[in-house]
């Protein structure tokens, strides 16, 4: 609810998340090794909470060099107003690491304008207006930012049975790119997926599961480059 309106006590709302999460980050950094690599990731809202967090607690701190990746999936990312902010590079090649990867799933014909609004009415993390420029897209498929890549670079789809008790791992099903103009991570065709497609063809829901195993292998080539680099030294 605190998304749909603009009332003060929205932010409050999400102050009080956002205060849990700062408090579990401190907890986690406190109990794992102190050498070992991090990869921090959230979706939709915890995406967004994530923002605040490596502003003000990874951005120039020496945690900074123990992130191997970071992935801020289902929330707009903008190159001017939101990742300076944030002290890290983006993921624009398969061995980055210590960056930021995200990205948006929509169908097509994609509408994303009620998204878009929403998104550009709110300040940048430094505070500033939003442009209106294409928000950060990584492509799953490609391991980079930007490009596209057929259904047959995708090693694997999570779909979900109807009861979301389990699911399937389907090979090949799944095309994406990014929408220059947008910054949209566009499926071509709508995907059979279930029946928590949003309007406007809107893959929120699914933004994890349609990349399922390319994701799983984009953290194991990251914590690889991040070790082998740690070895080099």
């Amino acid at each position: 609810g605190a998304f749909l309106t603009d009332r003060p006590e929205a932010r409050r709302a999400l102050d009080v998340a956002h205060g849990d999460l700062a408090q579990a980050f401190d907890a986690f950094v406190a109990t794992v090794p102190a050498d070992a690599p991090i990869v921090i990731a959230g979706h939709s809202q915890g995406s967004l909470q994530l923002l605040r967090i490596l502003r003000d607690k990874v951005r120039g701190k020496p945690i900074a060099r123990r992130i191997m990746a970071v992935y801020l999936i289902g929330w707009p990312v903008s190159a001017t107003r939101d990742l300076p902010e944030l002290g890290l590079p983006t993921c624009d090649t398969p061995a980055r690491t210590g960056c930021i990867a995200s990205w948006m799933s929509f169908a097509e014909p994609a509408d994303p304008s009620m998204m878009l609004e929403a998104w550009r009415a709110q300040p940048g993390l430094d505070g500033k207006p939003r442009a209106v420029e294409p928000m950060l897209c990584f492509n799953p498929l490609t391991g980079g930012i930007g490009g596209s890549a057929q259904a047959s670079a995708n090693l694997g789809t999570l779909v979900p049975a109807r009861d979301l008790k389990s699911g399937r791992i389907v090979a090949k099903s799944v095309p994406a790119r990014c929408d220059a103009t947008t910054g949209l991570l566009m499926l071509g065709d709508p995907p059979e997926m279930g029946t928590f497609v949003l309007p406007g063809n809107n893959y929120h829901v699914y933004d994890i599961p349609l990349f399922w195993a390319n994701l799983r292998a984009d953290v194991a080539r990251r914590e690889a480059a991040w070790l082998a680099a740690q070895g080099a030294k």
